[in-house]
């Protein structure tokens, strides 16, 4: 079997398999699954019933869908949390990537931003971006990182020594 990010990212936070947290790969075809009234293939962590923000930003083409954890079927460490401490816990999710930042806080978490050029969100999680994300955006300072050299600080690490 391959190992794909989605089933990885659930399966590490859930501590259960696939068969159990129902995420089993990124994409797969489900015949219940209507999309146009056609079955259709879905997507790990996104469903059409939710929309990006904010509004028009750019997503991933091939998710045609906003993010969301409705598929996962299990708590995840983030959940627990968040029941254990009465909701006085904070759970945010921030990556590269949706499914990133979405499987691994589970269903209740106070928010999950990835990047798609900037950090956006789905209406699974709000209306509108925080704050504190909006000036993060308006910022520019993510950008101000693609396309340059990353160099090691101690190239001496990580190096095979004879």
């Amino acid at each position: 079997a391959t190992t794909t990010t989605g089933p990885g990212h659930a399966s590490m936070l859930t501590g259960t398999c696939p068969d159990r947290h129902g995420i089993i790969n990124n994409e797969w075809f489900d015949p219940n699954a209507e999309e146009n009234g056609a079955s259709a293939g879905v997507y790990c962590a996104g469903s059409s019933r939710y929309g990006i923000v904010p509004a028009g930003a750019p997503t991933e083409e091939k998710t045609k869908a906003a993010g969301c954890p409705e598929r996962l079927l299990s708590e995840t460490l983030a959940d627990v949390l968040k029941r254990q401490t009465a909701g006085h816990g904070k759970v945010f999710g921030l990556s590269l990537k949706d499914r990133s930042a979405i499987l691994p806080c589970g269903k209740r978490p106070d928010g999950a931003f990835w990047f798609t050029g900037q950090f956006v969100t789905s209406t699974y999680y709000g209306d509108r971006l925080p704050a504190w994300v909006e000036a993060f955006n308006a910022s520019g300072k993510a950008n101000e990182w693609f396309g340059k050299s990353w160099e090691k600080s101690r190239p001496e690490i990580g190096r095979a020594h004879v």
